[in-house]
């Protein structure tokens, strides 16, 4: 490792090696600060093979002496200041480390009696730097412990050297390139993110403290060509806002969401990386393609390392399930100073394994990562060991029994005895890292038990969630979610409404994941507001829930669409008279199944969930005869569909039906890009093989009354090539009927809000704005008497399609009722509805009036509807009135 650094110092002394903290240092400068360290370090008695404790927060001189050990022959062990001090001591003792290399005296080594080294800045040079064996330790590196005490795994530089140099080929990182060091200093990555950067000729810039909120305005103002992202980071960043001049991210050390693994990999080089720190920060590492559909992939192994797999019965299988075998030069030494704690460290075809306790499945193109075979979780990224917390628990006299578990993205805890949830809480503060901590506390009498005298690991969780459901409903289950998410993401299980944010001092990864949770129900905080030093009940109740949404006007939003290109097939007639719908499983799709089953036309349905899922509800019976669910998903590539079913649509349908869609007012619009844009693009590509094809899609009036068009009259024949457009559902809408519009043959039929004129309506599933503020059972007597909204009725909407798609082959129509409900019936609706409530204090309606989710939107709004109108004549399609009968039905579903 030193001497490939060396050459990186020979061959480009001036250029930047570090930029921290707005301090520059180059490739010369490192290399004679680190001989002014060794010869420190000399002069303290450090021998070779001794292990140098780094209490040093991120910084030029942590790195600096990882590079002064080396040059010395000594081993480094990242110390991180902010461990609680217990925790420091055990790691010191297990791991009999002879000196702390740290800034000044701290009383961490006054406690453990560990000599301390102070940093100086004089240069002198060391006179020869040791050429370490492969084989010797380079660095330990603490993860969590079963046995209940955290483990040292000691790295060799044979290991380490493969992984580095193999990831900067992976990653493709050039000599002078900039990447970001964004990982804590206990986690190996950051090891990684440290040596990749130097042993590649580039330059590490991190700045502490960060913010992860600003991550795109530091890669754009720096120029960052890389970054290893930890994975939590991954689905709260949109990848569309990130800055041109970075190429590349990998992510690793737990599972990342596919969904935003896809969305990122359309825009940059993504690179999977999965391996246990026993073998060396990571094992493989591939290039993830946007069409990768399989969820856990971990690739294939570095070329130093094999897998292999084996069973219960420990003989190895092929192309099966079982626990992941690593095995080759990157297996760690073993855990340091632990006789008791090496079972999982075993040799393999005659060479070093690491059994991991993984449980895998081998593919002909990798591995893809299962689940465990024991206990261990990994948490944002870092390994837990719950027996490790358990056995403190355990030991306290007023703690009888106790289950750590991971649920719902939390660290949970079962417990019986005396001592409270704060009791045991500030018990483990003393001891682990704040991301140890339960945050969400069972207090039984007795755990439950299987038959084998263990806990019951399904019976508890049983029991969890009774506990939450009897405890909490309506609208205090809301407020228990927004508790539960802050306690879970900040270690923080006191935190109630009271509380100020600030007193837990968030890192920006932190404070990052708290404002996406937030949004997730519907309360959109800014970092800036949210990082008030308030109590968070009064930033509640200062935030305007609708102050966050975004506007885009047309030419940004075309940009994404060059990611969607279409070629459509316009040679081949059509012999074959086949209809294809989607989004038959909603309120629009089952009233127009209903019409297109009755012309004995065969019909295919796209249903995720199949035929049982389309089954739910209907009101009436399906010709099975001439009907065909498909189990698929318009996210997917070819509908998810297998390459037969593809062919035979392909081939014999004529008309597509497209209802699908996610129809919330709340999310952004990367949010429903997947569903609502990709899903229209993988839809349309139906177009490109076979037969003619005609497509009619179920758009929305949010184009026009979300938009700047709102006080124009807008004709039908509009195409809404311009303006700007407010909020995701109406973006991701307006850029699905864009690609519809490119389509030969297409009707696009613009609805207003929907509402069922049934007795059975189901409640609905989605939760859009408008539900959200409902539900708040608000008092409505400040909303003017003349505010409007439009109610369309179900049926005529799924008629008017129905009716207009058998004799048109292109147009766009806007279907809404031509007579707008005024605010003066929904009132009265509300107060038929709610006075059988249980009396309780309303919140007044006090709704922004420049909201563009404003319930009342369609006041003075201007939409023609005459060629609809005209065709409602023509099919003597009635056009029912909204009664305060049919208000009241549709409140009572939400």
């Amino acid at each position: 490792m030193i001497s490939h650094l060396y050459q990186q110092v020979l061959r480009q002394p001036n250029a930047t090696a570090l930029h921290i903290n707005n301090t520059k240092l180059s490739y010369a400068e490192i290399w004679q600060l680190a001989h002014t360290n060794a010869i420190q370090m000399q002069n303290a008695g450090i021998k070779p093979g001794d292990i140098v404790a780094l209490h040093l927060e991120k910084s030029n001189e942590f790195v600096i002496a990882q590079i002064a050990c080396w040059l010395l022959g000594a081993v480094f062990l990242p110390l991180p200041p902010d461990w609680p001090l217990q925790r420091k001591k055990q790691t010191l003792a297990i791991a009999n480390c002879k000196f702390i290399f740290t800034h000044q005296v701290i009383k961490e080594a006054e406690a453990t009696q560990v000599p301390p080294i102070t940093v100086f800045e004089e240069i002198h040079y060391f006179p020869y730097f040791n050429l370490c064996e492969a084989n010797q330790t380079a660095y330990v590196i603490f993860t969590s412990g079963s046995s209940g005490s955290p483990k040292g795994v000691e790295i060799t530089f044979s290991g380490l050297l493969h992984v580095i140099t193999a990831q900067i080929h992976t990653v493709k990182l050039e000599p002078q390139a900039k990447s970001l060091w964004l990982h804590h200093i206990s986690f190996d990555a950051s090891i990684a993110d440290v040596w990749v950067s130097l042993l590649a000729g580039a330059e590490l810039y991190a700045k502490e403290p960060f913010q992860a909120e600003n991550i795109f305005r530091i890669v754009n103002e720096q120029g960052i060509n890389y970054i290893d992202l930890p994975s939590p980071l991954l689905p709260l960043l949109n990848p569309k806002d990130s800055p041109d001049c970075l190429n590349c991210i990998l992510v690793g050390g737990e599972v990342s969401d596919l969904l935003a693994l896809k969305s990122w990999a359309k825009f940059k080089r993504v690179i999977i990386a999965y391996g246990p720190t026993e073998t060396t920060i990571c094992s493989s590492m591939f290039h993830f393609n946007a069409s990768d559909n399989t969820p856990g992939l971990i690739g294939k192994p570095l070329a130093h390392l094999h897998y292999a797999l084996k069973k219960s019965d420990s003989k190895k299988i092929d192309n099966n399930i079982g626990e992941l075998i690593i095995y080759g030069k990157g297996v760690a030494k073993g855990h340091i100073n632990s006789s008791g704690n090496q079972q999982r460290f075993q040799y393999y075809e005659s060479a070093p394994a690491y059994f991991t306790g993984d449980l895998v499945r081998k593919l002909e193109y990798g591995y893809q990562f299962i689940g465990r075979i024991d206990r261990q979780f990994k948490f944002r990224g870092k390994l837990v060991c719950p027996e490790e917390v358990e056995q403190v628990l355990s030991a306290h006299t007023g703690i009888s029994e106790c289950y750590v578990y991971q649920m719902n993205g939390s660290i949970c805890a079962a417990t019986c005895g005396s001592l409270t949830q704060e009791e045991m809480t500030t018990l483990l503060k003393g001891l682990f890292p704040h991301w140890m901590i339960p945050s969400i506390w069972l207090i039984l009498d007795s755990l439950p038990r299987n038959t084998h005298n263990k806990p019951d690991t399904v019976a508890i969780k049983r029991l969890h969630h009774q506990q939450i459901n009897t405890s909490k409903n309506g609208s205090e289950n809301h407020e228990h979610t927004i508790l539960a998410s802050i306690r879970n993401i900040l270690s923080w299980p006191e935190f109630t409404y009271s509380h100020c944010l600030h007193d837990k001092s968030p890192d920006s990864i932190q404070w990052l994941e708290i404002i996406v949770s937030l949004r997730s129900q519907g309360l959109y905080f800014t970092p800036e507001t949210l990082q008030q030093e308030k109590p968070f009940e009064q930033l509640l109740t200062e935030i305007d829930s609708g102050s966050a949404v975004e506007e885009l006007d047309a030419p940004t939003l075309k940009k994404i669409l060059k990611q969607y290109p279409l070629h459509c097939n316009l040679e081949e007639s059509a012999t074959q008279d086949a209809i294809f719908i989607t989004g038959a499983n909603g309120k629009l799709g089952k009233e127009l199944l209903k019409h297109i089953t009755s012309t004995g036309r065969r019909t295919y349905c796209l249903v995720r969930g199949g035929s049982a899922r389309l089954n739910e509800g209907l009101e009436f019976p399906l010709d099975t005869d001439n009907l065909t669910c498909l189990d698929g998903d318009i996210r997917q590539p070819k509908l998810g569909l297998t390459p037969i079913q593809w062919k035979e649509l392909c081939s014999n349908v004529s008309d597509i039906y497209h209802c699908a869609a996610d129809t919330s007012l709340i999310k952004k619009c990367h949010e429903l890009e997947e569903t609502n844009v990709c899903g229209t693009f993988h839809l349309l590509q139906l177009l490109e093989q076979g037969q003619k094809k005609r497509v009619h899609y179920a758009s929305t009036l949010a184009l026009v009354v979300d938009s700047d068009w709102r006080t124009k009259n807008v004709d039908e024949s509009n195409q809404l090539k311009t303006g700007i457009y407010t909020g995701g559902y109406c973006q991701s809408k307006w850029l699905a009927e864009q690609l519809v519009q490119q389509v030969p043959y297409a009707n696009i039929f613009r609805f207003g809000l929907l509402i069922s004129q049934t007795e059975n309506t189901r409640p609905s599933t989605s939760i859009d704005w408008i539900e959200t503020q409902l539900k708040k059972l608000p008092d409505l007597s400040s909303v003017p008497d003349y505010f409007s909204l439009d109610f369309t009725p179900l049926k005529y909407a799924a008629e008017m399609m129905f009716g207009v798609s058998n004799h048109m082959e292109s147009g766009i129509y806007h279907i809404c009722h031509p007579t707008p409900v005024t605010a003066k019936k929904v009132k009265r609706a509300c107060d038929l509805l709610w006075k059988t409530q249980k009396e309780q204090s309303r919140p007044i309606w006090n709704e922004s009036p420049n909201s563009p989710f404003r319930i009342f939107k369609m006041t003075n709004t201007l939409i023609d509807t005459s060629e609809a109108q005209l065709w409602a004549r023509k099919l003597a399609i009635g056009i029912p009135s909204v009664t305060t009968t049919n208000l009241v039905q549709y409140l009572e579903t939400i």
